[in-house]
């Protein structure tokens, strides 16, 4: 008959006594495991039909808690598991899965598939069709706020010239005119031209409420060495493709997202903070950041299209920017960047006819 040396805590006192296991008909049989602790270890017996049996595990103590209170931890856990066997216990398919390589390796692929096509589609569908319900009274509160404190950290007063201004909010009107049907409804944030001196930083932002921010050095990089015909290029690329963020309503919906794979993350991995939390959650939201750059490309091409002009002039201001086509996707393309790969837009815009 199997026997199997336990700790038994009688629930009342921290104290463990050794006590060894056996079983007699349809009970459970704990008795002093030497003849010292037997005067103060009475033996005890309980129906097998009221016992849990705790899961076999390949490692650790088992520890089953009794009907009346106290608890039993195992000593010797392959005696435990051939008492178990013989209290008629077998392991359900979900043990054998957890005791099996095999299962395990399985199972974990299927969540790292299931985590990332609900980080690849799941989520930016989601984070869409949430946004889509959000009216724009939210875009202009976000981008009010977000100038604000831009302009109180990151932003000074402009320093371009008065001409250069004008020419700027003249092409701005024209790109604004040309709107493509259901893009300038009554809804949508209405577009408006800002200049900022960020310093170095040759930049433009796209605000949700319709804001469009450009910095004096992004207007001192158009201007630089450049025929009056492409400076206008440049510009309605550049505001075309700030304006298709405003319309599609992209920073509402990354602000959505990230609260999504942040929700996501927290319930998959249980603390957001870790590296194996953040770490999928940073490549699924610059992911979708290359994917809102392509979106914006788009929507410069066909305002360049829309005006008659080429794609060239974009082309070079990406490369002023960036750097030539044939260098410019070594260090910023990837699954690390929020933009698509730089000679990846230039090819895009100096093909565009």
């Amino acid at each position: 008959m199997d026997q199997a040396p336990a700790l038994l805590y009688d629930g009342r006192s921290p104290r463990a006594r050794a006590v060894r296991l056996r079983i007699d008909g349809d009970r459970l049989h704990a008795e002093a495991a030497d003849a010292i602790d037997a005067h103060d270890t009475p033996s005890l017996n309980w129906p097998l039909a009221g016992l849990r049996w705790p899961e076999r595990q390949r490692h650790g103590p088992r520890q089953m808690d009794l009907p009346d209170g106290a608890s039993l931890q195992s000593v010797d856990p392959q005696a435990w598991d051939a008492l178990a066997r013989q209290a008629g216990q077998r392991d359900s398919r979900v043990v054998r899965l957890q005791q099996s390589w095999r299962g395990t390796c399985v199972a974990l692929l299927l969540v790292l598939l299931a985590v990332a096509g609900l980080q690849r589609w799941g989520v930016p569908a989601a984070a869409s069709g949430i946004t889509a319900l959000l009216p724009p009274s939210i875009d202009r509160t976000l981008g009010e706020r977000t100038l604000a404190a831009l302009d109180g950290q990151m932003f000074q007063p402009s320093r371009v010239d008065a001409a250069a201004q004008a020419r700027l909010q003249r092409v701005m009107a024209e790109v604004l005119a040309r709107l493509p049907p259901g893009r300038a409804s009554a809804d949508a944030p209405a577009g408006r031209l800002l200049l900022r001196d960020a310093g170095r930083e040759a930049n433009a932002w796209a605000l949700p409420d319709g804001s469009i921010v450009v910095s004096d050095a992004m207007v001192a990089l158009i201007l630089q060495d450049t025929a009056p015909a492409d400076v206008d290029a440049m510009l309605v690329g550049l505001l075309g493709h700030e304006l298709g963020h405003v319309h599609r309503r992209h920073g509402l919906t990354m602000l959505v997202q990230a609260s999504l794979t942040t929700a996501f993350g927290t319930l998959v991995f249980g603390d957001a903070s870790g590296l194996l939390a953040s770490a999928p959650l940073l490549l699924g939201q610059l992911a979708w950041s290359r994917e809102a750059e392509r979106e914006a490309d788009l929507d410069a091409l066909a305002q360049l299209r829309a005006h008659g002009l080429s794609g060239e002039p974009m082309a070079v201001l990406l490369e002023r920017l960036h750097g030539p086509a044939s260098a410019a996707g070594r260090a910023d393309a990837g699954l690390l960047s929020s933009h698509p790969d730089h000679a990846e837009r230039i090819a895009g815009f100096r093909q565009a006819r």
